[in-house]
């Protein structure tokens, strides 16, 4: 459903149709479509049994989820500390 008409896309979101590693919907031609969904995160992770966000956690990677994840657990730590 959402790959047909999604309720909203952001034009920075890397998850949407269309994005950087977006799952495909199949259509014509059918080769490219298969190799585009390919870089579908969950299959990788499938295909190399491993976690599905582990690649998000990776230190280069582009989205930055450690570096995000790191500052939230700092301001949740000094706002902890901060209240006792």
């Amino acid at each position: 459903m959402g790959l047909d008409s999604p309720q909203l896309e952001l034009a920075h979101e890397n998850f949407h149709r269309g994005g950087p590693i977006s799952i495909t919907k199949l259509q014509f031609p059918y080769t490219y479509a298969f190799l585009r969904g390919m870089n579908y995160f969950n299959l990788r992770a499938k295909l190399a049994r491993r976690p599905s966000h582990a690649e998000f956690y990776a230190k280069d990677h582009p989205f930055r989820g450690l570096k995000i994840t790191t500052l939230i657990i700092e301001s949740f730590f000094n706002e902890a500390k901060q209240q006792g």
